[in-house]
């Protein structure tokens, strides 16, 4: 059974036209003159290609023949060279390779290299080592508007130089890198990449020796979203990183899950560096990211996010975002350089055994609000660094520890390194227990002296601003590190603390406590253009909730006898599961590979970020036609001009 989710088939008989074909969000086209070609391990580059019979044998054949709009079947087996296509395709006619997309492991190349325009590469393998370069080596060989879906690719990604395309629904094992032309090796550089998009990846970087995943070289508006990586620390090298920003501009990192571990502690009372960013990276949006370091190995880790880099670049990285985050880190999370002009809402920072956030350089002109800032020890909060004059806003966070020590001690579960430069408000402070004899509440802040939140106080004398801010447990729903769980319960102060009478902390209070509300069931899935071998599924999205918001995941199977609520689970699940859109839109999958004259069934769950899962959805039995009935597209530019 094989997948893709477009509008209609490509011709795959001769040279046939065919209609737009959309894969992943980039628009493929075959032209009226396209041809399909086959190459088979039992064929010959003799041969003319055209037919499964009649095969070549090498990928470097396919290479060197095909031209804009040309298709090339690559039958299961391994070859010994790359897919490396000597011609460009274009907007209307793309090159297009492509194996299983069921069992991508079925047809091994030794690697992929693309530096020509409008490329696709479908359902291929690499052996170990074998990676994936898009890259620009010259104006006339540059990766620009090409796609790779549905591959299994066993030595990493590299965007060198590349420009608009997009890498989706792989699987990887390597590292990945956006970067300038010839990477960091060949001076002076011309490309960088720019508008590139990795989506819905599963990446494994395995046993990382520099740095699992970088954007560096001036890279811009490129997209990173939906995917899962996952990484291994080992050995005694402090300067390996896992995900690393350097001099980036506009990036979106959206809606992905980062898991770092470690076999071993860094020593030294170091930490391992599990994400980081430094020189003039600028007006990156980091969006509903999850970063989780050293959880599982209970091995020291952490993260800066702002990474102290050249000295001439000292306080450079201006205008990024963190919005709607998740960071669950062993150790802290800080900024090394200065954070200018930058913003934290509605994000979770949680330690296990420091600081939840460590301001080490200056803060100036940003905005921290509606944050939850947890430690598992005594202070989630401390900024060392100067807070400027300026705009500096620090409002409707909560600031959770699960002990204080004596102000003596350097208690206080907020520290400031300064009273003025910022307006500070609306915040809730709480320590689970304190020192012997000694009200928690009254070591809150530390600013030289500890203090209560409230007005007369001595923080609120100091400041004269902060007056609405309070002491009180948040009532998590999980308090212990395991298992955090920040969404608020029943009493929680946290609820209306906040400015405008909102709530408090990352998570607004729902009065059934945490989600518990599963994606609406899909009541309107149908198939249509039927043909012999192909059919297109669409159906409307429902949300997270109901039919509000946007669902996490679907899981969509099939089987030749009927569907239903006791059996959906040993139907088979498509080998490459869509991802939902906003609630209300309308998504379409396609099924190709199927076996003409045949009576299938479909049906399809819904599974929110809280892992509730919808209801089955209606069951849709359909048959395939016994023939093909598919016409090619009329000739439209015919002419008696050469």
């Amino acid at each position: 059974m094989h997948y893709r989710q477009n509008s209609r088939t490509w011709a795959s008989r001769g040279r046939l036209a065919a209609p737009a074909i959309m894969l992943a969000g980039i628009f493929c086209f075959a032209s009226a003159e396209a041809a399909t070609y086959y190459v088979s391990p039992s064929g010959s580059d003799s041969n003319p290609g055209t037919s499964p019979g009649s095969a070549w044998a090498t990928i470097n054949k396919a290479n060197a023949a095909l031209r804009a709009g040309d298709v090339c079947i690559i039958s299961p087996g391994a070859y010994s060279h790359p897919i490396n296509p000597s011609s460009n395709g274009t907007a209307g006619a793309r090159i297009t390779y492509v194996g299983s997309l069921s069992n991508p492991t079925a047809a091994q190349v030794s690697y992929v290299d693309i530096a020509k325009t409008y490329i696709t590469v479908k359902g291929i393998s690499t052996p170990p080592g074998g990676a994936l370069t898009l890259q620009y080596l010259n104006e006339s060989s540059a990766a620009r508007n090409d796609s790779v879906a549905y591959c299994t690719i066993r030595g990493g990604v590299a965007f060198r130089g590349a420009k608009r395309s997009m890498v989706a629904r792989n699987s990887f094992s390597g590292g990945v890198a956006f970067e300038l032309d010839h990477g960091l090796s060949s001076f002076p550089a011309i490309a960088n990449s720019e508008s590139d998009t990795l989506r819905g990846n599963v990446v494994d970087f395995g046993t990382i020796t520099w740095k699992g995943f970088v954007i560096r070289g001036y890279t811009s508006f490129c997209v990173i979203d939906s995917n899962r990586f996952s990484g291994m620390f080992t050995g005694t090298n402090s300067d390996v990183q896992g995900r690393y920003l350097y001099g980036s501009h506009a990036n979106v990192l959206r809606d992905n899950r980062w898991t770092f571990e470690a076999t071993n502690s860094l020593g030294g009372g170091n930490p391992w560096v599990a994400f980081a960013m430094r020189d003039s990276s600028v007006n990156n949006l980091f969006e509903r990211d999850t970063m989780l370091c050293g959880v599982q190995s209970n091995t020291i880790m952490g993260g800066r996010l702002v990474n102290a880099g050249s000295p001439i670049l000292v306080g450079k990285c201006t205008g990024n975002r963190w919005t709607g985050c998740f960071y669950k880190t062993t150790s802290y999370s800080w900024t090394q350089d200065n954070l200018v002009n930058s913003t934290i809402e509605n994000s979770v920072f949680a330690s296990k055994y420091d600081y939840a956030l460590w301001f080490l350089g200056d803060v100036i002109n940003c905005k921290l609000r509606n944050n939850t800032f947890y430690s598992g020890r005594n202070r989630p909060i401390r900024f060392e660094g100067s807070i400027f004059p300026g705009t500096t806003e620090i409002f409707n966070n909560i600031v959770y520890a699960d002990s204080v020590t004596a102000c003596s001690g350097g208690g206080g579960i907020l520290l400031h390194g300064a009273t003025s430069g910022f307006t500070e408000n609306n915040n809730l402070f709480f320590a689970r227990k304190g020192p012997a004899g000694v009200d928690p509440s009254t070591m809150s802040i530390l600013f030289g002296q500890c203090s209560r939140p409230g007005t007369g106080q001595p923080w609120f004398n100091a400041t004269g601003k902060d007056g609405n801010s309070k002491w009180g447990s948040p009532r998590f729903v999980d308090s212990t590190f395991t298992t955090f769980d920040p969404h608020l319960r029943t009493g929680s102060i946290a609820i209306g603390l906040g400015q405008g009478g909102v709530d408090a902390g990352a998570y607004p209070f729902a009065a059934s406590g945490p989600d518990v509300t599963p994606p609406a069931p899909i009541s309107d899935l149908i198939a249509t253009q039927i043909a012999d071998n192909n059919l297109v599924l669409r159906w409307t999205a429902p949300g997270d909730d109901g039919s509000s918001g946007v669902a996490s995941s679907y899981d969509l199977r099939w089987q030749i006898q009927p569907i239903d609520n006791g059996n959906f689970g040993s139907a088979l699940p498509v080998p490459v599961q869509p991802i939902p859109g906003p609630a209300g839109t309308l998504q379409t999958y396609i099924m190709i590979g199927l076996a003409a004259g045949t009576q299938y069934h479909f049906a399809i769950k819904t599974r929110d970020d809280a892992n509730n899962v919808s209801a089955l959805s209606n069951v849709l039995r359909v048959t395939t036609l016994t023939s093909d009935q598919v016409s090619p597209a009329g000739i439209l530019d015919l002419s008696t001009q050469p």
